[in-house]
C-alpha cells in the first residue's frame, strides 16, 4: 500500500509539473492566427453587436487573436488586424492551418457586356485579362476578338460563330483551349500554354507562381450538363452544355475557396466554393495558363 501511495504521489507531482510546463508554453507561445471566411466580417469597436463597426474585413484576412471572451450567447475575439485593433465574433473566422496557402493576383477586370457587348465572348475576355495582367498587350477587347481564329463547327479549330450574337441551334459556340492558346502564343506571348488535363494541385501551383489560369467551367458554377454536339466530324462529340469561361486569380487553402475574375459578373471578381469550382472544371479539365 505504501508503495502504491508513493508511486501515485510521484505521478501526481510529474503530472503537475507537466501541466505547469504546458501552461507556461502556452503563455510563451505566439498568438494564434485566424483567417476570415466571409467577405463581410465586422470589426467592432467593442464586444457588442450594437457597437460601431470600424471596418468590414474582406475574406481571407489574417487576424491575430489576443483574447477570447464569452458574453451572453456570443463568443468574442479581441484581435489585431491589418486594419487596426478591434473585436469580432468567433463564427466569422477559422484557425489558420499550418502551411496555409493564400494567393491573390491583382488582375484587371474586363466585362464581356460593357462597354463592348459580346455575350459569347467570355473566352476572349478571360484571355485578355490574363494578358494585360502579365503586361503582354495593350490591345482592347474588340481587337483581340477580331483577330481570334474562327471555325465553321469545330471549336478545336477556332471560335465557332460570333462572340456578338447567338449561332444557329446545334452549333457549339466557343473556342477550345488548344486554338485559343495557339492564337495567344502567336500574337502575344510564347509563354501561353494549353494545360488541359491538369489537376487542381497543378493549377494551384501555377497561381503560386503568379500565373493566372483560364478555366472552362459552368455558368454560375452549376453542376455540369453534358450533351452530344455536331463538330462537323464523323459521329458526335460530348461537350458541356452550360459552359462558361472564367479567369482563376486566387486560392485560399484555409477557407477552401478560389478567387475568379468572371467576365459575365457585375462583381468582376469573387470567391467561390472550392467544391463547386472543381466539380465544374473536372467535367472536361480544360485550361490555359498565361505565364
Amino acid at each position: 500500500m505504501k508503495k502504491s501511495v508513493k508511486v501515485g504521489l510521484v505521478l501526481g507531482i510529474a503530472a503537475g509539473a507537466t501541466a505547469l510546463a504546458v501552461n507556461q508554453a502556452k503563455k510563451n507561445a505566439s498568438p494564434e492566427p485566424f483567417v476570415t471566411f466571409t467577405d463581410d466580417t465586422k470589426l467592432y469597436a467593442l464586444m457588442d453587436t450594437n457597437a460601431s463597426v470600424t471596418h468590414i474585413l474582406p475574406i481571407a484576412t489574417v487576424v491575430t487573436v489576443i483574447a477570447k471572451k464569452h458574453i451572453d450567447k456570443n463568443v468574442w475575439f479581441e484581435v489585431e488586424t491589418p486594419f487596426g485593433h478591434g473585436f469580432i465574433l468567433d463564427e466569422s473566422v477559422l484557425p489558420q492551418v499550418a502551411d496555409a496557402k493564400h494567393i491573390e493576383l491583382d488582375v484587371p477586370v474586363i466585362n464581356q457586356y460593357a462597354p463592348v457587348n459580346a455575350p459569347f465572348g467570355c473566352e476572349g475576355a478571360a484571355l485578355l485579362m490574363a494578358l494585360q495582367y502579365k503586361q503582354y498587350t495593350e490591345d482592347d477587347f474588340k481587337t483581340l476578338l477580331a483577330n481570334m481564329p474562327t471555325a465553321e463547327r469545330n471549336p478545336n479549330e477556332g471560335f465557332v460563330g460570333s462572340p456578338y450574337e447567338a449561332s444557329p441551334a446545334g452549333y457549339y459556340q466557343t473556342i477550345y483551349p488548344a486554338p485559343l492558346a495557339a492564337y495567344a502564343k502567336e500574337r502575344y506571348a510564347q509563354t501561353v500554354e494549353d494545360i488541359s488535363g491538369s489537376d487542381m494541385q497543378e493549377i494551384q501551383h501555377e497561381l503560386a507562381l503568379g500565373n493566372p489560369v483560364i478555366l472552362y467551367v459552368t455558368k454560375d458554377f452549376a453542376a455540369p450538363v453534358i450533351g452530344e454536339w455536331d463538330f462537323g466530324t464523323p459521329g458526335s462529340e460530348e461537350a458541356v452544355d452550360n459552359l462558361h469561361i472564367v479567369l482563376l486569380t486566387g486560392y485560399d487553402s484555409t477557407i477552401g475557396e478560389y478567387k475568379v475574375a468572371d467576365p459575365s459578373s457585375e462583381q468582376g471578381t469573387y470567391w467561390i466554393n472550392g467544391y463547386a469550382l472543381e466539380k465544374a472544371y473536372n467535367a472536361k479539365k480544360q485550361a490555359v495558363v498565361v505565364r
